[in-house]
C-alpha cells in the first residue's frame, strides 16, 4: 500500500509533467487539440517510473484522514480554553487561569489519545468514554494553578509519611497493612515507591506489574516512567476500560442508552467527588462533539 506522502509526491510530479505537456499542446494548436486534452485529463494517474499505476485503497485513505483528525488538537485546545473557567469543583470555586504549562500538558494528552486509538483497534474511540477519561485526568492531575500536570500523587506538605497508608509495614492499622500486602506491596518502602502516578494515579505494585505486562515496560524497576505522558495516557485508557484500578470497568457504567458519568467514578475511587467529575465529563463531551470524530457507538 502506498503511503499518502508518496501519493502526494507522485501527484505533484505528474502535475508538473501535465502542465509541461499542456504548454506544448498549446503551442501546437491543431484541429484535434481538444481531443488530445480530453485524453490527457482522463488518463489514469501513473505514479511510478516504470509506468505502473499505484492503487490507493479508498478505505485506507479514509482511515488515514479520519485517524489523523480523530480529535483536532488545535481546535480542541481553543475550545477548552474558552470554557476552562466552567470546570469548577463547586459553585464557589474560583478557577485559576489556564496557563501555558497546563496547555502544553493537555495538548500532549490529546495527541497521545489520538495515537493510542490509531494503534489499538481493540479499543473503540467512543465519545462518552473519552469524555469521562478526560474529566478524570482533569480532576486527578490538577494541583494548584496547574491542570493536567500533576502526574504524581501529592502529599500536601506531609512528606513521605503521607504514603504510609500504602505501606505493608508503616501503615497505621492492621487493615491498611493487609490491604497493602493484598495489592502487592510487601516490603517496607513499597507504599512510597508504588504511590499514585500518571493521569489517574496508578497505585500499588500489583497494578504496576499489570501495566508492565500490558505495555512491555518495566515499571517495577522504574515506577517513575508511569508518570510520563507516553505511558500515562495508554495506562489511563486501558486501565479504565479493563478495570485495572478498582475492578470496575467503564463499560459497566457507560453503555448504549445508559451514560452514567456519576457512578462511573467507581472505576477509580468509589464515589469520591463523583458529582464534580460527572459535570466535567459533560463539559468535555460538549467540547468533543465540536472538535472530534469520536463515535457514539459501543
Amino acid at each position: 500500500m502506498l503511503w499518502w506522502e508518496d501519493v502526494v509526491e507522485g501527484l505533484a510530479k505528474q502535475s508538473q509533467e501535465t502542465e509541461q505537456s499542456d504548454t506544448e499542446t498549446e503551442k501546437d494548436k491543431t484541429e484535434d487539440s481538444s481531443k488530445q486534452q480530453t485524453e490527457t485529463s482522463s488518463t489514469p494517474a501513473t505514479l511510478s517510473q516504470n509506468g505502473e499505476v499505484w492503487f490507493v485503497n479508498p478505505l485506507t485513505l479514509y482511515n488515514f484522514v479520519s485517524w489523523k483528525s480523530l480529535i483536532n488538537v488545535e481546535v480542541f485546545l481553543t475550545k477548552y480554553e474558552s470554557v476552562h473557567k466552567k470546570f469548577k469543583k463547586n459553585e464557589n470555586d474560583i478557577v485559576p487561569n489556564f496557563n501555558q504549562k497546563s496547555k502544553d500538558a493537555l495538548c500532549g494528552i490529546i495527541e497521545r489519545i489520538n495515537l493510542f486509538y490509531k494503534k489499538n483497534d481493540d479499543f473503540k474511540p467512543n465519545i462518552y468514554y473519552v469524555s469521562y477519561m478526560l474529566a478524570t485526568a482533569r480532576w486527578e492531575a490538577t494541583w494548584g494553578n496547574d491542570f493536567f500536570c500533576a502526574l504524581e500523587e501529592r502529599s500536601g506538605g506531609l512528606g513521605k509519611e503521607y504514603f504510609n497508608k500504602y505501606d505493608p509495614v508503616l501503615a497505621s492499622t492492621e487493615a491498611l497493612r493487609k490491604k497493602a500486602k493484598d495489592n502487592g506491596n510487601i516490603v517496607e518502602g513499597d507504599g512510597y515507591r508504588y504511590r499514585g502516578r500518571g493521569l489517574v494515579h496508578l497505585t500499588w505494585k500489583n497494578n504496576y506489574k499489570k501495566a508492565s505486562n500490558y505495555l512491555g515496560v518495566d515499571f517495577i524497576t522504574d515506577p517513575d516512567k508511569a508518570a510520563e505522558l507516553d505511558f500515562a495516557v495508554p495506562i489511563m485508557i486501558w486501565g479504565m476500560m479493563k478495570g485495572v484500578f478498582t475492578g470496575g470497568k467503564l463499560p459497566k457504567y457507560i453503555y448504549k442508552n445508559h451514560i452514567d458519568y456519576k457512578t462511573a467514578r467507581k472505576v477509580i475511587n468509589g464515589s469520591d467527588s463523583a458529582d464534580s467529575i460527572a459535570s466535567f465529563a459533560n463539559l468535555f463531551e460538549s467540547i468533543l462533539r465540536q472538535t472530534s470524530n469520536l463515535t457514539e457507538e459501543f
